[in-house]
């Protein structure tokens, strides 16, 4: 399920990247949208905080690393500690990233946007030493803002690291990179207040659902080992008897038998 999953969402995103060009027009206009749901929200507040003095300075090379090698790294680490401490855990952070990553690109395909830094505020990774690592060429889909995988999938991993903790500090650390991400997404204007709304819901659902995912997949194993079993028994049987039916009877022995007395 996790691999027929990762490979939808695979080819939905090389399609996306292949039709970048043409979903140019559409991205702009659904950025425009987003700014003024914001506006009428009240969210504007937080994706201005690309354009504040967070971003700029230290500070904003500070967030930019942040962004650019906090991301997948975490996510290794998360996928690591899970196998070795949890495996049902590890395995609940496969499906929630396969579901979630699925959903997502599909999102992203059907509604492209375009981050803030492609709408006049300042690009605070492509003036870092990070941007190689951030946004590779010919990998990388610049109108895919909604939703924000970054903090999608970082709370996913931050949920996968709590379950497999053993302690309650290492289960509250675990949340520290999430909320770090959160922040550097919006303050490096990767993405729009509603792009990090939008990926954190689609992490608590994928990361919910994915415990009745599993029990599916399961019984679904459970029905077809039963079925084989029993194609194999009854196969088995069929065999025993037509064994059964071709051996031949007792031979005779050749002696007459004893005429009964007169009496």
């Amino acid at each position: 399920m996790v691999a027929v999953f990762a490979g939808a969402s695979l080819w939905l995103y090389g399609r996306a990247i292949a039709d970048e060009e043409a979903m140019a027009s559409a991205a702009m206009a659904n950025a425009a949208a987003i700014d003024r749901a914001e506006r009428a929200l009240g969210l504007d507040a937080v994706t201005d905080l690309g354009s504040s003095g967070l971003s700029r300075g230290v500070v904003g090379d500070a967030f930019a690393g942040a962004y650019a090698l906090g991301y997948w790294p975490f996510l290794v680490l998360a996928a690591v500690v899970a196998w070795r401490r949890s495996r049902p855990a590890f395995w609940r952070f496969a499906v929630a990233m396969a579901t979630s990553g699925l959903v997502g690109v599909a999102v992203m395909a059907a509604y492209p946007v375009a981050p803030p830094r492609l709408t006049g505020m300042v690009d605070v990774v492509a003036g870092s030493p990070w941007r190689p690592v951030a946004h590779p060429d010919g990998v990388f889909n610049p109108y895919g803002a909604m939703p924000s995988f970054h903090v999608g999938w970082s709370i996913v991993a931050g949920a996968a690291l709590a379950a497999a903790a053993s302690g309650r500090r290492a289960r509250v650390g675990a949340w520290l990179q999430p909320v770090v991400m959160g922040v550097a997404v919006v303050v490096t204007a990767n993405h729009w207040a509603l792009d990090v709304v939008a990926g954190g819901a689609l992490a608590v659902a994928a990361w919910c659902t994915a415990p009745a995912l599993l029990r599916l997949v399961a019984r679904h194993r459970a029905a077809a080992a039963a079925t084989s079993t029993g194609a194999r028994s009854a196969a088995a049987a069929s065999g025993a008897a037509a064994t059964g039916r071709g051996r031949p009877g007792p031979r005779p022995t050749g002696r007459p038998s004893p005429a009964p007395s007169a009496g």
